[in-house]
């Protein structure tokens, strides 16, 4: 879903890199987008040995979106770390990159690239270390400590979407509908964003 979405904003050339054993079924699904088989930690599942190739199909790429469908296997935190240290584009993290970030979130002080992320209450809970309940007490104060303390920026989903900016300015979007809050639309926005970057 963030795939189709990138393409269709207008991304051009997109990839999606893939666990090795699952590039067959991702090639039958996908017919705009290329998909890369990756070299797998576990069957079916990426992790640090991923990272060389992935950082060989970023260059010259604009935007890079982590995340959807990355899994919480062992390996994933180091996988997301690399990418982190050694990227230099825009980079998107959603969804189980969030996961990644939240065991360890001294992560962003070492990116070289500039990050967005795109958490829900629950995932912003899990990055802040408190409850999602907490989150929605607070979604401007949180959106901005996370942005400014890390200089990232951070769209926290949800009725009201809040974007804190790195430099604490703070955007709210009144706009929605019901219908987004169904499964994958999380995944479809982080695609959009990346998809604009790029």
């Amino acid at each position: 879903m963030a795939a189709m979405s990138a393409s269709r904003v207008g991304a051009g050339l997109v990839t999606v890199g893939v666990p090795a054993s699952l590039n067959p079924i991702l090639e039958m699904k996908l017919t705009e987008e290329m998909t890369e088989p990756l070299p797998e930690s576990l069957l079916g599942y990426l992790g640090p040995d991923a990272a060389e190739r992935i950082l060989e199909l970023a260059i010259g790429k604009r935007c890079m979106v982590l995340g959807p469908g990355l899994s919480t296997a062992e390996g994933v935190s180091d996988l997301v770390r690399t990418l982190l240290k050694s990227y230099t584009g825009w980079m998107v993290i959603d969804a189980d990159g969030l996961n990644a970030l939240s065991t360890n979130l001294s992560m962003l002080g070492e990116a070289a690239c500039q990050v967005i992320v795109t958490p829900h209450p629950g995932e912003m809970g899990r990055l802040m270390g408190c409850s999602a309940a907490e989150v929605q007490e607070d979604r401007v104060g949180m959106a901005r400590k996370l942005a400014t303390d890390y200089g990232i920026w951070v769209v926290l989903k949800g009725a009201r979407t809040i974007t804190a900016s790195p430099d604490g300015r703070i955007f709210v979007n009144t706009s929605g509908n019901p219908w987004m809050a169904s499964g994958g639309q999380g995944d479809v926005l982080s695609g959009i964003l990346g998809g604009l970057l790029a």
